[in-house]
């Protein structure tokens, strides 16, 4: 399995996304452009790929940059969920990468925003 920034087509993305059972409205494609576009927030969209290329899971990123509130990574902001979808192995996969990406751009939170419990060594904050 691989997992990298998507460069695949929406359509590639929304058919993964209709087909997965934990996915919401949240993890649609056409967010991205709405984030980049309205708000001006880079848009980090993962993948994981199995040996064949079939995408197995998806964690939509986005990157938020605040003097007020620092540096973040969330999937989604502005919605209530967006973390990572698809097959076990492939969620483990997706948030070990969102986990390096964060550290290496020095970012102070990393927010998930998943309807379930992620099975994580990551800190995490319970739903209030």
């Amino acid at each position: 399995m691989t997992v990298g920034l998507f460069t695949g087509s929406a359509d590639e993305w929304d058919a993964f996304v209709r087909n997965e059972p934990e996915s919401t409205q949240c993890h649609a494609f056409g967010w991205k452009e709405v984030i980049e576009t309205v708000f001006g927030h880079e848009c980090l969209y993962l993948a994981a790929r199995d040996a064949a290329g079939k995408i197995v899971g998806v964690l939509p990123m986005v990157r938020v940059k605040s003097r007020l509130f620092g540096h973040y990574l969330i999937s989604m902001p502005f919605l209530n969920y967006g973390g990572p979808v698809g097959q076990e192995d492939a969620v483990e996969s997706l948030i070990r990468r969102a986990s390096d990406l964060a550290r290496a751009g020095s970012v102070t939170l990393l927010e998930l925003r998943s309807r379930r419990l992620l099975d994580t060594s990551l800190e995490t904050e319970p739903v209030r």
